[in-house]
């Protein structure tokens, strides 16, 4: 009799086991899953709290018959460069001029008094206004990933180099000065930049103070020539005045007042911060982009931001609101 009770039971949890399984592979379908309560929810991060758009997009310019990298603008001039070409062209849309480069161009910036400089994956040229090449920069080496460039004081070139986690300081005749190695928060730190992707920007405001974008630690940082860290903000947050994901803010720029403005990869938009690292305003909120985009280009002209979106293959010009 015992045998028989133990026989039915072991029969019983079998079958009870047998049941579990089936409902949890019933379960495990793609169309049965449940919802994963721990999911990143993207499509709240896409509101812009009590923060302002300041900002008006007042147009738009179609260059999908050009394959664009990177942008910069001087007198209402737009530059944009492609793999082996800068184009020249006014808010309208019409072409001024076609200037020849060497292959693989990755970046650009114009400077009155320097010229037009264009930047490779591990040197730099500097061209006259007939695109004749004034100087050329020694080669890096193969670990250099050249990725932005500013100006200082119309007598020194500052280029991130993602590759060796470096800023090189340049004279205008393309002669290497030194590097700015980067700190993590102070002069004791060690860590460097911490790039781990070819995203890594800066910039020089009208005081010629430099900001250089930390983006594996979410951080923008002041430094001086000499490489000292002199000041630097970090927004480590999910929220509309924090960065998120990886490498961001992917590129910034600086408005006349020293205002900082950032643009962001993956949960795309462009913000303003002041140099404290205040968010200010949002240019552009990210339900005007691509989702999951590319982080647009960004350059700034008197009071007009220029984004250069890069999956909508336009030029974007957002203008101040004028109650702003």
């Amino acid at each position: 009799m015992q045998n028989k009770i133990i026989g039915a039971f072991v029969i019983l949890l079998l079958g009870i086991i047998i049941l579990m399984v089936v409902m949890d592979i019933s379960s495990s379908r793609f169309d049965k899953m449940p919802e994963n309560k721990y999911e990143l929810d993207m499509d709240s991060l896409k509101g812009i709290g009590e923060f302002p758009i300041s900002h008006n997009e007042i147009k738009q310019i179609n260059i999908s018959s050009f394959k664009a990298k990177s942008i910069d603008v001087f007198n209402d001039q737009i530059y944009i460069a492609n793999d082996s070409s800068v184009r020249i062209i006014n808010d309208d849309g019409k072409l001024i001029t076609v200037i020849h480069a060497e292959p693989n161009l990755r970046t650009l910036k114009y400077s009155e008094n320097i010229g037009l400089i264009l930047v490779y994956k591990n040197y730099f040229t500097i061209l006259d206004s007939e695109g004749n090449v004034l100087t050329k920069s020694k080669n890096e080496g193969e670990k250099s990933v050249f990725t932005s460039i500013a100006c200082y004081n119309d007598s020194l070139i500052l280029i991130a180099d993602a590759g060796k986690r470096l800023v090189h300081i340049y004279d205008t005749e393309s002669n290497k000065q030194s590097s700015i190695k980067g700190f993590y928060k102070s002069d004791n730190d060690h860590l460097g930049f911490i790039v781990p992707s070819p995203y890594f920007d800066l910039i020089i405001n009208s005081e010629n103070e430099i900001w250089v974008v930390n983006p594996g630690i979410h951080a923008i940082q002041q430094y001086n020539l000499k490489g000292d860290l002199l000041d630097f903000w970090k927004k480590e947050s999910n929220a509309i005045d924090g960065f998120t994901g990886c490498c961001n803010p992917a590129h910034i720029a600086v408005l006349k007042n020293g205002n900082i403005i950032t643009s962001e990869k993956g949960l795309v938009r462009i913000k303003v911060y002041n140099k404290r690292g205040d968010l200010q305003s949002v240019v552009v909120p990210p339900k005007s982009f691509t989702n999951k985009g590319q982080a647009p280009d960004i350059a700034v002209f008197n009071d007009k931001i220029y984004a250069l979106d890069f999956d909508k293959k336009l030029i974007r010009i957002f203008k101040r609101k004028s109650n702003e």
